[in-house]
Parts: C-alpha cells; structure tokens; sequence
C-alpha cells in the first residue's frame, strides 16, 4: 500500500464521529424529585382509598426506569470508549506502516 492511500485510509477512520455522553443533569433532576415525591407520600396519611399506595408504587417504578436507563447509558459509553480506543490503535498501526515504508523507501533509494 503506498502513502496516497494510507493517508486518507487513517482519515476516514479518524473522521468516526465519536459521542462522548456527558452528564445526565435531567435524568438526576427526575430522580431527585421522585425521591422528594416519595417521601411526600410516605409522610401523606392513610385516607386516599388506596390511591397514595399506588401513587407510591408508580414513583417507585419512576426511579427504577431511571435507574435502568441511566445504566443503559452508561454501557453505550463504554462501547463508545472501547471503538474510540481501536480507532486509535488502528490509527497507531496505519502510522507505523507509514514509517516503515519511509524507511524502506529511503534504503531503497540508498542503493
């Protein structure tokens, strides 16, 4: 392979657009007022007909979606970071191929 085509090869793998999720401000916002919420209605009386146990149960729910999908997003970022990281090992190996025709070429053209 020669240099005109390594090139653009590390290019176009360099070009990936890689996501790096940030924090999660909103989803913390939520559980945090679920959290308040729940306690609200552990502190609520009992007179509801049976609607504050409910109301208890679905805020419970809440924070377990939450939870879940927090840590859904925590495993995309792992596999972001894990395709970022062969992105830069390929482009690592694309480099030292490049050197190592340099290198060639400059012994060929010694003789």
């Amino acid at each position: 392979m020669t240099k005109a085509l390594i090139v653009p090869m590390a290019l176009c793998l360099l070009a990936v657009p890689v996501v790096r999720a940030e924090e999660h401000p909103d989803m913390d916002a939520a559980r945090q007022s679920l959290e308040a919420a729940r306690d609200h209605l552990k502190a609520a009386g009992h007179e509801y007909g049976g609607h504050r146990k409910t109301a208890l149960e679905r805020v419970n729910q809440a924070l377990e979606q939450i939870r879940l999908g927090l840590a859904s997003a925590g495993s995309v970022e792992k596999k972001v970071e894990r395709r970022e990281q062969g992105l830069q090992r390929r482009e690592q190996r694309i480099e030292k191929r490049i050197d190592n025709m340099k290198q060639r070429q400059q012994r060929m053209g010694e003789h």
